[in-house]
């Protein structure tokens, strides 16, 4: 099959040059494959054992009228990795293009392992710090729910690298996390935002926020529900639950994701007996941010 398949005297030169460019760049580039239905398993297959999900062996991916996971929607999707809330995440997965309806829809590939390398050296406090804290990554939709308790970066008792789990989507601040994990995982402008969102509810229409807490109601299964009385009773104030269009609007837009992340660290962040830093923490982070934009 597409001289992947193993040979009477054993692999063939196309699998092993596959392999080799799986372990070196993290992701491999197959040519004139059939655009056939179900192919790709006979592919996958080649490499292994094909794990069976709640999507069963194949996930599907197509425009969907009510969709239950961004994939089965025309969004831009920013770079993350597949399926956090499994346990183990998925290991090598393989996309197949059968047909492409509309203009568009190039890949971006980011080498998870690569970035999180760079942070080690760079920044190893941080490296340690998502090494060492677990997240919550969940899902849940009508027939599933599925969750995992894990760190962002995980690492083998050698200290090698061997797994990393990113998708804001899918994430869920925990209260237990604190300045010290934010701090490893966030950059300078979104705490700076997260600080200054209240403010700017009473000096600058601060919209973002608001349009963030609809767009979640509006595209990701049990979020309205777990709203708390007093902001289900603001959402009707601020337009209720986005439409399709306009959910399909902010996601394109250019601060969509960030305004998300705030979203969720602000929901995490309603404890009142939660040991809060004092300002002078931020004081530095909050002026590397906003002294550039001060006129001279």
């Amino acid at each position: 099959m597409l001289g992947l398949a193993q040979t009477s005297l054993g692999v063939s030169a196309e699998w092993l040059r596959c392999l080799d460019s799986l372990l070196r760049n993290g992701f491999v580039l197959l040519r004139d494959v059939p655009t056939r239905p179900r192919t790709v398993l006979k592919v996958a297959e080649t490499f292994g054992f094909v794990r069976e999900n709640n999507y069963g062996r194949l996930f599907d991916v197509r425009v969907v009228n009510s969709p239950n996971n961004l994939a089965f929607t025309s969004k831009a999707i920013s770079p993350h990795t597949d399926n956090p809330y499994r346990d183990p995440v998925p290991t090598l997965q393989l996309l197949h293009c059968l047909e492409n309806a509309t203009a568009g829809g190039d890949t971006n590939v980011v080498e998870g392992f690569a970035v999180a390398s760079k942070l080690r050296t760079v920044d190893p406090g941080a490296f340690e710090v998502l090494t060492r804290i677990p997240v919550t990554f969940s899902f849940s939709d009508a027939t599933t729910f599925l969750s995992a308790f894990r760190p962002i970066i995980d690492v083998d008792p050698a200290g090698r690298i061997r797994e990393v789990r990113n998708n804001n989507r899918s994430m869920q601040p925990g209260r237990e996390h604190g300045p010290e994990f934010y701090g490893a995982q966030a950059p300078d402008h979104l705490v700076a935002a997260a600080l200054l969102h209240d403010i700017g509810h009473l000096v600058a229409n601060e919209k973002h926020h608001d349009t963030a807490k609809r767009y979640l109601c509006a595209t990701e299964p049990g979020y309205l529900e777990a709203l708390s009385p007093a902001s289900v009773r603001t959402l009707g104030f601020q337009g209720g639950p986005m439409t399709p269009d306009e959910a399909e609007e902010f996601a394109a837009g250019p601060y969509a994701e960030d305004a998300v992340t705030v979203r969720r660290w602000d929901e995490a962040a309603k404890d009142p007996d939660a040991a809060v830093p004092a300002f002078s923490r931020f004081a530095p982070l909050l002026e590397r941010v906003i002294r550039p934009t001060l006129p001279a």
